[in-house]
């Protein structure tokens, strides 16, 4: 099963070279330019407020290679997703992503100037997300007897989530302007890990999405969507 998720994608990869392969459009330049990317829903995401970034550089034709990161912050608090309190419980972490594209709708005639890759195209994927949660205190006089001193220990979970996929998107440039657009979608499995401090709580006194819903222990399939707005370098 495993080998047949990816067999797919590249055998669908080479029809798609092969079937839409053709000349460079004249009015595109000779090098094309990278593109700096954001990702709008990623910084109002209510479960993890993410300021996520990318930059996506041609590498040939009809290749390019895409490097994405990402600051997680906010607080995991009832009633203020960013907090007021310092003794809201907080969740800080990091995202990296790296795709490599091949563009199969690319470089066809067009009354503009190109500037960067356009079209559809299909993408390897590999990510890697870090969350540190610190949950706040839990009071263990009824739970660990004779009673610890004090009586009460404030845990803090960290989570590693280790992802591959292929993506299938379009992108496109507005009109003359450097503006892109890049909507996509895929498939993938991850891996995740989670690791509490000072040690396994006895209960979980404290629901949070990512760790309970999001980035569970193990491995699950998962679906990717999104889409991002760039700008492109020249």
């Amino acid at each position: 099963m495993i080998r047949l998720f990816f067999l797919i994608p590249v055998a669908l990869l080479g029809w798609i070279r092969i079937g839409f392969a053709q000349d460079l459009d004249p009015r595109m330049p000779k090098y094309r330019h990278p593109v700096i990317k954001i990702f709008p829903l990623s910084f109002i995401d209510p479960f993890q407020y993410t300021l996520h970034m990318g930059v996506e550089v041609p590498t040939s034709p009809h290749n390019s290679v895409q490097i994405e990161g990402g600051w997680v912050f906010g607080y995991l608090g009832d009633n203020q997703p960013f907090g007021t309190s310092e003794e809201e419980y907080r969740q800080r972490g990091l995202r990296a992503r790296a795709q490599w594209r091949e563009y199969f709708l690319s470089n066809r005639s067009s009354n503009r100037t190109l500037y960067t890759h356009t079209g559809g195209y299909i993408a390897l994927l590999i990510g890697y997300q870090y969350y540190h949660q610190n949950l706040g205190y839990l009071d263990t006089s009824q739970v660990y007897p004779p009673q610890p001193t004090p009586t009460g220990i404030a845990y803090e979970r960290h989570i590693q989530g280790f992802s591959g996929g292929f993506l299938f998107g379009y992108q496109n440039q507005i009109g003359s302007s450097r503006i892109v657009f890049d909507a996509y979608t895929g498939i993938g499995v991850r891996y995740t890990i989670h690791e509490w401090q000072p040690l396994n709580p006895p209960y979980l006194y404290r629901y949070t999405p990512i760790g309970e819903v999001i980035l569970r222990r193990g491995g699950r399939p998962i679906l990717y969507m999104g889409f991002s707005v760039g700008w492109v370098v020249r």
